[in-house]
């Protein structure tokens, strides 16, 4: 009966071991889901920023409407307050990237995202040399990634 009894404990142990695997399982599986929402509220939330700035920002509009009509007549102060605006743009997109490139976001909502770079930032004269110059402080991967991805011309 001694072994008998053993041979109990260690299926006891077993099943136990398995069921604390299965509970494991789920609980990182929740906290991935955790970290996916709470990647795509802080993408959301940092997009939602950057339109507000546009939005409240006093004059930015009309530098932006300028940088694109005539962006030879842009002032070195309006060329800064540009400059910061691109920036925060691809910078956001590029944290976005890297939840894509991660697998926290997909592929489809990444490439929504980017679309704004993509057709509208990078469609503007001035901002678009200053991605040519490399003027912004951006992870190399990220970059290819626009340069391949995005349809790129002077």
């Amino acid at each position: 009966m001694t072994i008998r009894t053993s041979n109990w404990g260690e299926m006891a142990g077993i099943v136990a071991l398995v069921i604390s695997l299965i509970f494991v399982g789920a609980e990182l599986r929740q906290s991935t889901r955790t970290a996916e929402a709470q990647a795509l509220l802080d993408l959301n939330t940092e997009f939602n920023e950057m339109e507000r700035m546009r939005i409240e920002s006093p004059g930015l509009q009309e530098i932006i409407s300028k940088s694109i009509e005539s962006p030879e007549e842009i002032s070195q102060l309006e060329r800064m307050r540009l400059h910061s605006l691109f920036y925060i743009t691809f910078n956001t997109n590029e944290n976005a990237y890297m939840f894509y490139e991660r697998g926290i976001i997909t592929e489809e909502f990444y490439e929504a995202y980017s679309s704004g770079v993509c057709h509208f930032f990078l469609k503007y004269p001035l901002s678009y040399t200053m991605w040519q110059d490399g003027e912004f402080i951006l992870q190399s991967k990220f970059v290819d990634y626009i340069n391949q991805n995005c349809e790129l011309s002077s």
